[in-house]
């Protein structure tokens, strides 16, 4: 590739290739649906289809759109960023080099992992060419999605809600450009990556200038802050998540507990029952997770609630 621009054409039209193969898929399963499995009774709790005589999965209901959501948003924006920026700006590296080192997963040579990981520019910091790429891939792909029609006659709509999705998926994964090696959990949602984001208000303004328009399935932004412990505290998160969304946020929601408390129920499960954390669009009890989304959980970036930076994970 000679520019940036050209790898990106390439990128996106691989992606698109995969999500057409997937809406096939998709509307295979609809007509199905449709020939063997109709649904009266579901449909007689919907506005439309008692009106129009035309059950739910035959395009009966005022609303019928479907959610396309995707995972490992954050990774890949920061896959794109390292590799505009280590192989087009700075010449830190070839594809070649990048391509033979992701494949054996940075085998003998944690050096390049590292400056992939911390010298490159991360989604959810107000960096230009991070706040570009993630803007970017969002229209992208709601511009992909608006070209095609479902079996019930509505758009598919682009979200960002992993529910536990981006911890399975991420270990069946390679490693990515990002510095992330293979079969780590993918951030969750639309959040930045754990500890890239260092500033929780340049990371919610980054997060609100995608958009709302373009990502009309909705979004899941997980946070985590240090305890409340007096007034001050709840008007320093109120004024965070008021923010937040006069700059264009949709969601967000929120774990109010420590790493330190998270690591101790990992370690001791029988003093915490009764422990419940937000995962992606619910609550769980912590002991009901698996272990690998108790680590993730554990691993999302803390901040303080009072200066709104955030705490260095230390294992």
């Amino acid at each position: 590739f000679k520019s940036f621009e050209e790898f990106r054409e390439a990128f996106e039209k691989q992606f698109s290739w995969m999500a057409e193969k997937a809406i096939e898929l998709n509307e295979y399963f609809g007509s199905v649906h449709q020939e063997v499995i109709p649904t009266p009774l579901l449909s007689a709790f919907f506005e439309g289809p008692m009106e129009q005589g035309k059950d739910l999965i035959f395009g009966g209901a005022l609303y019928n759109s479907s959610g396309a959501t995707h995972i490992g948003f954050a990774d890949t924006v920061d896959s794109l960023n390292a590799i505009e920026e280590s192989i087009f700006l700075f010449n830190k590296y070839t594809f070649a080099e990048i391509i033979m080192t992701l494949k054996s997963d940075f085998k003998d040579n944690e050096q390049m992992r590292q400056y992939l990981l911390n010298k490159t520019s991360k989604y959810g910091t107000e960096n230009p060419i991070a706040i570009k790429n993630s803007q970017n891939l969002v229209r992208f792909l709601y511009e992909f999605y608006q070209r095609h029609i479902n079996y019930r006659g509505g758009r598919y709509r682009p979200a960002y809600w992993s529910m536990t999705n981006h911890s399975g998926q991420g270990a069946v994964s390679g490693a990515l450009p990002s510095g992330r090696k293979s079969c780590q959990t993918f951030a969750s949602g639309i959040t930045p990556c754990s500890g890239a984001a260092g500033d929780i208000t340049a990371a919610l303004n980054a997060i609100g200038v995608l958009g709302a328009r373009y990502i009309p399935g909705g979004e899941a932004l997980n946070l985590k802050f240090t305890s409340i412990e007096n007034v001050e505290d709840i008007d320093k998160l109120g004024s965070y998540v008021e923010s937040y969304f006069r700059a264009g946020g949709l969601h967000a929601q929120f774990n109010i507990m420590s790493y330190e408390r998270l690591k101790d129920a990992k370690m001791h499960p029988e003093m915490y029952r009764d422990l419940t954390v937000r995962v992606s669009g619910y609550s769980a009890y912590f002991n009901d997770l698996n272990e690998k989304m108790k680590d993730e959980i554990i691993t999302r970036t803390e901040y303080d609630l009072r200066s709104g930076k955030a705490i260095p994970f230390l294992k």
